[in-house]
């Protein structure tokens, strides 16, 4: 037979004095130190653990050719967000990586067409390339879809690529208007 220790009885205001007060922010989630190459931006976002509020984080922009556009001003909000959502259907519109390639097994039912979950994000891409034009079409994918530096398209074109040439202020023209154009067909201006 168990010998069961007696539990003595404590007052809810003695409990209440006895525990330390809890702080506000249990998780600081802030990094203390970023690698000497680090090219980032503050931005605001929603707390993963509370979705009322909002927290600030630090993005990496190493491979983000429209968030760093945007965060040295060379493109306003609508722009940025339209290029946002031309990505967003871009990457939608890929086969690659898709979990509905994968054979359904014990049971899992049928695994459903990929190309019709793709097909509403091509039509919205076919429309996007009919309102850029064709060098249009071609300069926002290279940017956008492939993630490429307007000096590596300019590069790759054959153009002068060096800081200040006319050649990459044109890119830089043509990428502005080719972004104008998806935001008033996003309705995002």
């Amino acid at each position: 037979m168990r010998k069961y220790r007696k539990l003595r009885k404590i007052s809810l205001a003695s409990a209440c004095t006895v525990l330390p007060a809890m702080p506000l922010h249990v998780h600081d989630r802030q990094a203390a130190e970023l690698p000497p190459n680090a090219v980032v931006s503050v931005v605001e976002v929603d707390d993963p653990y509370d979705p009322q509020t909002r927290i600030t984080a630090v993005a990496s922009l190493r491979d983000d050719p429209l968030g760093r556009l945007h965060v040295r001003a060379q493109i306003d909000s609508a722009q940025y967000l339209a290029g946002r959502m031309w990505q967003f259907h871009h990457e939608r519109s890929q086969l690659l990586g898709s979990t509905e390639l994968r054979d359904p097994v014990d049971g899992g039912g049928h695994a459903g067409d990929p190309y019709l979950r793709i097909r509403p994000h091509c039509k919205v891409l076919l429309a996007c390339a009919v309102e850029l034009g064709r060098d249009g079409n071609v300069l926002v994918h290279e940017v956008l879809g492939e993630r490429q530096w307007l000096w590596q398209v300019a590069l790759a074109r054959g153009m002068n690529a060096t800081e200040g040439s006319k050649d990459l202020a044109y890119l830089g023209r043509r990428l502005r208007e080719c972004l104008d154009c998806l935001a008033v067909h996003f309705r995002l201006a």
